[in-house]
């Protein structure tokens, strides 16, 4: 039950964290905020771990530590690029199958496989994230997938959902090596340092820019954080897709921020999809 409630957590924080990004967007570059955020992330888990206690790091946290890092950092620039330039009602559906994906990779990678329930939920939740996604640009509900080989962008956000249908696996074994504070600190500093190098090539004011937004870095670091932080936690607790599955819930917080943030009026519409979710929800956690 823990496991249920802390993927729920890093849900709600997840769908904060966006939300706070979709804001900040507007006044800060992408890769300065990328950066801000990230460094803002490692001092709050650092600091975290730091008083939990350093933890032994197994043999193989390095590498899939590395790879994991080296995947979200291409994840993360798909991603941005796709919303800058791309009908999001074509691509944001996408990314509704990243637990069916990691279905499979979990199994290969870390011999993790639901049961005949448990899958039955996943894509329960697979299916309600979907339609949840869906807006009144979409034609019909297989419009995304009709047009996924000849818009780009639909291609580089099913990219996105492979790379981390993937990454995920590896982020468990890094926990595994080591503790989930340390991990979440670490991988926020490779990201911090990627993203501030990209800043600072792309020639972006790096000491104005912190002085400017330091207080929005860092409440969007510690959102973040935390999502980090009960997202490795659950993930010593339960399989990978069960975790992911629920952690997809973040796009009904994702809605009724919508609603009440940014006075987005569809609500009603995708209750069917909320419903669809919460049921695959209760499955996963009943059976």
């Amino acid at each position: 039950m823990l496991w249920f409630i802390l993927s729920l957590g890093s849900a709600f924080f997840d769908a904060t964290y966006f939300m706070l990004i979709k804001r900040y967007l507007k006044t800060a570059d992408f890769y300065l905020l990328a950066a801000g955020v990230s460094i803002f992330s490692f001092l709050v888990t650092m600091s975290v771990s730091l008083w939990h206690g350093l933890p032994e790091i197994g043999a193989d946290f390095l590498p899939y530590f590395l790879a994991s890092s080296g995947f979200e950092i291409v994840a993360m620039i798909l991603y941005f690029k796709v919303l800058e330039s791309h009908d999001m009602s074509l691509t944001m559906p996408i990314l509704s199958f990243t637990p069916v994906f990691l279905v499979v990779t979990s199994f290969y990678i870390l011999g993790e496989a639901p049961t005949i329930v448990g899958l039955m939920g996943i894509l329960l939740v697979v299916a309600g994230s979907y339609i949840l996604n869906l807006d009144k640009g979409s034609r019909s509900v297989l419009h995304p997938f009709k047009v996924l080989f000849k818009n780009q962008g639909t291609r580089m956000m099913l990219g996105v959902a492979i790379i981390w249908g993937v990454e995920t696996n590896f982020i468990k074994v890094a926990v595994l090596n080591s503790d989930p504070y340390f991990t979440a600190a670490a991988f926020s500093l490779v990201l911090g340092a990627a993203f501030l190098t990209l800043a600072y090539v792309k020639g972006e004011p790096i000491i104005s820019g912190f002085r400017r937004h330091g207080r929005s870095f860092f409440i969007a670091g510690l959102a973040v954080s935390l999502s980090a932080v009960f997202t490795n936690i659950a993930f010593t607790m339960q399989i990978v897709s069960y975790v992911v599955s629920i952690k997809r819930l973040s796009v009904l917080f994702s809605v009724f921020y919508g609603v009440f943030l940014f006075n987005e009026d569809d609500f009603k519409k995708r209750i069917a999809g909320a419903g669809v979710m919460v049921l695959g929800s209760v499955a996963i956690l009943l059976f």
